[in-house]
């Protein structure tokens, strides 16, 4: 029988949001009462995590960069599709490696890059490896909108295969596996006059302010945070701690060790400011998962102390 308690987990930087749907699952099979909130910066991963939760109840995906300010800010890109930072010293300039493929391509001057590094995220878009069978609960039209999305906001580009006799196919929502089976293909013209983009702007999220206008009940539940938030975990825990809400938390889990990778704060002071306030960081996220902490069982066993703590008091 799961146990009844108000459980609050907050994801920010979500990517593809594995993390989540672990901890979803670990939740719902032990406890009701649960909800769960994920934050990504990034509009395309946005996009993608709020589908993959549809229909969830449990869960809310929430677009917007967890801050020192609510105005828009640039959220700079990285090379390899993942660490978007709104630290423009953690990614360096967007590389413009577009090349052209072999044979010659004479349509509008168009020139084309096999992308090396397309997001994870299309990992989970098809069952089987020759992309032919789409993952339960998405469609083709749901997957050429994010293939269209990544090729058009982050390439400058537009997403092309090539059929029998190396002829160009354009990709539609009809034909998007194509340009799966084909590496991902992107082609745009001059790249002179289409740099690749290197920042898109999002929603600023004072996180402190963001929990006292959503989660009512935050005070008296047991909360988990999760971040990996690129170097913006000096801001959040800046706010957490001069809004007194720090003491709140009950498990901080996640990476932590971002700002070491942005020059605009110093790792010494952040990580200062973590023993200062007694806050411990167990490891879990989806690089290298066999070297987390077993969060599973921490979790379980802070719930406890939780609640033998609150009856007692």
């Amino acid at each position: 029988m799961k146990e009844q308690i108000k459980i609050n987990y907050f994801d920010l930087g979500l990517h593809t949001a594995n993390e989540l749907f672990r901890t979803c699952e670990l939740l719902d099979d032990n406890y009701s009462g649960w909800r769960a909130y994920g934050f990504e910066a990034c509009g395309l991963y946005h996009d993608f995590c709020e589908e993959r939760f549809k229909g969830n109840t449990h869960v809310k995906i929430i677009h917007g960069a967890i801050s020192n300010t609510e105005e828009d800010i640039k959220l700079h890109y990285a090379n390899n599709a993942l660490g978007h930072s709104i630290f423009e010293s953690k990614n360096e300039e967007v590389t413009d490696t577009f090349v052209a493929t072999s044979g010659s391509i004479d349509v509008d001057a168009l020139s084309t890059l096999p992308s090396t590094s397309l997001p994870m995220m299309f990992n989970h878009c098809f069952v089987n490896g020759d992309f032919s069978k789409v993952t339960p609960g998405l469609s083709l039209e749901k997957i050429y909108s994010w293939v269209k999305k990544y090729s058009e906001e982050f390439q400058a580009g537009i997403p092309i295969g090539f059929t029998e006799g190396n002829k160009i196919s354009y990709i539609d929502a009809t034909n998007v596996p194509i340009w799966f089976q084909g590496g991902g293909l992107i082609a745009r013209r001059d790249k002179t006059l289409n740099p690749v983009p290197q920042y898109e702007y999002t929603k600023g999220i004072i996180f402190s302010k963001w929990l006292k206008e959503n989660i009512p009940d935050f005070e008296s539940s047991f909360n988990i945070l999760r971040v990996n938030i690129e170097g913006a975990e000096v801001h959040l825990f800046e706010d957490l701690i001069n809004s007194d809400l720090i003491k709140h938390f009950d498990i901080f889990c996640g990476t932590g060790n971002d700002v070491e990778k942005i020059s605009e704060h110093s790792a010494d002071k952040y990580y200062k400011m973590l023993d200062d306030n007694e806050i411990k960081m167990y490891r879990f996220t989806d690089w290298k998962p066999e070297l987390n902490d077993m969060i599973g069982d921490i979790i379980i066993e802070k719930v406890k102390e939780w609640k033998t703590k609150n009856v007692l008091s």
